[in-house]
């Protein structure tokens, strides 16, 4: 499998690492809209990105054996594949509706899958309410 590499959006503030800033061959940063609201984003070209524990986001550079921390919780909106642009990771706070980390556990109850939960969410801004299963 070819590795195309990853887009992350980013909250409108969030500093990105001297450590993948300065890989200046590999590494992307703008600025783009999503659902009305101005976002920043990060490209990485031939590099991996995972939510991990808590919603700390955790990047693997090209030419890189190990995944790093990256960017601390609820800073990353979403992760996209920077080929085709499509999603592949979305932060469980981030309202589709107004584009913020506004949302809010509502509910939750146990998943068809063992050890899973199925969560209801709501934003605390636009009152937007979605639910993940399996999380």
């Amino acid at each position: 499998m070819i590795i195309s590499g990853v887009k992350l959006v980013l909250e409108p503030g969030t500093r990105v690492p001297r450590w993948i800033r300065y890989q200046e061959l590999n590494v992307e940063t703008g600025r783009e809209r999503l659902n009305g609201r101005a976002v920043r984003f990060l490209k990485i070209r031939k590099g991996q990105a995972s939510f991990f524990v808590q919603g700390t986001v955790i990047v693997k550079m090209p030419g890189s054996k190990k995944m790093h921390g990256a960017f601390q919780p609820m800073r990353v909106l979403e992760i996209r594949d920077l080929k085709g642009n499509y999603l592949i990771k979305r932060n469980h706070y981030l309202c589709t509706g107004c584009a913020t980390l506004t949302g809010k556990k509502v509910s939750h109850k146990s998943s068809e899958r063992s050890g899973f939960v199925d969560v209801i969410f709501e934003c605390s801004q636009c009152e937007h309410r979605w639910e993940l299963k399996g999380i």
